[in-house]
Order: C-alpha cells, then sequence, then structure tokens
C-alpha cells in the first residue's frame, strides 16, 4: 500500500498531513508527484518528479534513475499538444486542479493517448510547492472513439443520399437526427425537427393520433408504423407511411427509435384513381346492362364485374377462369 512511508521523508514531510487523502480512489492508477519552486514562479520545464508508483513506471516504460529528479515532461514528443499543456499551467498557477487528455510517448518512443489530472498540493505554509499528477492510457477508448466517429460519418454521408426519409428519436420522442429527405417530406429544416418539433410537420388534424401512437409503441417495445398527413408551411399536404423500431438497452429498456418515412402521396392518388374508375366503370355497366371483365394474364386470372355476373345469372362467388 502507498503511504508516506514509500517516499523520501523530506518529501512526505513537505507534503503535509492531507496529501494522502487525495490518492485512495486513485490507486490503480499511474501516480506521480512533482516539486515547483513556487506555483507562480516556474516554468514547463522546472517541475521535477519526486516520487512515483509502480503504475507510472509501466505506463512509460522508463526507470525509477531515468524518473526520479527529471521533468515529467520526458514523455512529450511531436504530437504532444503544447496548448494543452500551456492551459494546464495556467491552471497550476491558480492553484486549480486541471484535467488533459494529450498524445505522450513511451520510451521505445511508442505514442500513446495519456489522461491526466494535476492536483496541485499546499504544504502546511499554505504554499503549492507539489503536484499530484494522476494518469491513466487512455489510447483504447480514443481509438475507439475514432472508429465511432467514422461510423457516424459514413452513416450521416448514406443518410444524406438516401431516397428515403431517415430520423432518430429517443425513449420520449424527442428528435436526435433527420435526414434531408425527411425535412423535405415534412417542409421542416433540421433544426425545426429536433425535441418535440417534428410533430410541427404532421397535419393538425392527425398530430394527437399519431403521438399517441408513437408512445404506445414505445411503452410496449413495438415496432411503428403508421399512416398519416404532413401540412407544409404553404398548405402542402402529402401522406407518408412512417416506420420505426426500438433501440433497447443491455436492460431491455427502450432507449430511442430509428426509423424511416416514405411519402406515399402518388400511389394513394393512383388508389383514388382506380377506385373512382372501378364505381364509375360498375355505375356505367348497370345502367347499359353491360358487362365487362378484367384479364391478369400473370396469374392466369379473370375478374368479372358485378353486371357481368347478373348477365350470366351466376353468384358473385363463382369464379370464372380462362380455360372455360
Amino acid at each position: 500500500m502507498i503511504s508516506k512511508k514509500t517516499m523520501p521523508a523530506s518529501l512526505a514531510e513537505s507534503l503535509g498531513p492531507n496529501w494522502i487523502e487525495n490518492l485512495p480512489k486513485h490507486l490503480h492508477y499511474s501516480v506521480i508527484v512533482t516539486q515547483t519552486s513556487s506555483c507562480k514562479a516556474h516554468k514547463p520545464h522546472e517541475p521535477k518528479v519526486m516520487w512515483a508508483n509502480d503504475a507510472y513506471y509501466q505506463l512509460c516504460d522508463y526507470s525509477p534513475n531515468e524518473i526520479i529528479g527529471n521533468s515529467p515532461f520526458i514523455l512529450q514528443g511531436p504530437l504532444t499538444n503544447k496548448h494543452a499543456l500551456s492551459d494546464l499551467q495556467e491552471a497550476l498557477i491558480t492553484g486549480k486542479p486541471h484535467s488533459v487528455e494529450i498524445v505522450c510517448y513511451k520510451k521505445d518512443g511508442a505514442s500513446f493517448w495519456n489522461e491526466f489530472e494535476v492536483i496541485p498540493i499546499a504544504n502546511e505554509q499554505g504554499n503549492y510547492t507539489y503536484c499530484l499528477s494522476v494518469q491513466r492510457d487512455i489510447s483504447e477508448v480514443k481509438a475507439l472513439q475514432t472508429t465511432l466517429k467514422s461510423n457516424e460519418a459514413l452513416f450521416r454521408t448514406l443518410s444524406e443520399t438516401s431516397p428515403i426519409g431517415l430520423f432518430s428519436t429517443d425513449a420520449d420522442g424527442n428528435c436526435t437526427y433527420t435526414n434531408s429527405r425527411w425535412q423535405e417530406i415534412f417542409g421542416i429544416t433540421y433544426a425545426e425537427s429536433l425535441g418535440k418539433g417534428w410533430q410541427n410537420g404532421i397535419h393538425i388534424e392527425d398530430r394527437q393520433k399519431v403521438y399517441e401512437n408513437w408512445l404506445l409503441n414505445a411503452q410496449t417495445k413495438l415496432e411503428f408504423d403508421y399512416q398519416f398527413r404532413t401540412q407544409h408551411k404553404d398548405k402542402t399536404v402529402r401522406v407518408v407511411r412512417s416506420t420505426a423500431k426500438p433501440l433497447l438497452s443491455g436492460e431491455g429498456h427502450v432507449i430511442g427509435f430509428i426509423g424511416s418515412v416514405v411519402d406515399i402521396t402518388d400511389i394513394e392518388l393512383h388508389k383514388d384513381a382506380l377506385l373512382k374508375s372501378k364505381r364509375l366503370l360498375k355505375e356505367m355497366g348497370a345502367i347499359a346492362s353491360v358487362g365487362a371483365w378484367e384479364v391478369d394474364l400473370i396469374n392466369n386470372q379473370i375478374h368479372w364485374t358485378e353486371e357481368t355476373y347478373r348477365i350470366y345469372g351466376l353468384p358473385s362467388t363463382y369464379e370464372p377462369n380462362l380455360d372455360e
């Protein structure tokens, strides 16, 4: 266990009685104590390492003889962010703890991302003459962040070229993302779509039903599949179909939705036109006592109108075929 006995006596005494309170929660991290002539006077090259734990030597691959008495900036290299170190320096001048993430280098020149927090330590006279630095290698975390950013960039590129609207929300229905096609279908901007703003693009007569259906699916963890109307600011009305699947946490809780929106206005218009045409054909056939039929060559089927059944004196349950 780390104690004052593992440090030079003069260092342990100078740190004062409260220094160890900063250590227990960081014992599994790399820890060093540096000495400065005065926090208000020292320059970046002046700190000297007075003590380090074993984890620190494992982190940098240097030996105690190469670390103790030398500057901790021995770990700096070409990619080390000097501006971040300057910010750290300014914080220490005021006696405030400061955290930073920078690229450091091991003894063999291998780089790694180093996250560390530096805590100025006052002696019994209240002077900040020592600093406690707690460090850890976060290279894997940084690599994961880079991968996630790349994947996010790829997703957004694919999303922006998609012919259908794409969106994501949290579990409460607050929109967190929409692509350009979604914004075009709803007639609102990206900024207007975020949060609960997406509801403003829904036709006023459909808005409440859509939101209630959305909440029901969130509570039951079911896929959302709903047809409704959107209305643009210029009063243009579009018919859309929206589908979304819930995103579940490791514990099975709904944490959000990701889904799509398709503009089916033209399809619905064609359906309406077809129904009107069939209705008109039926009425005209009844008036003129003329039967009509339609042949489906792909499925080898024939469809009769009601007037044709009446002319032949057959029930509507009869199924005509092309072989007759």
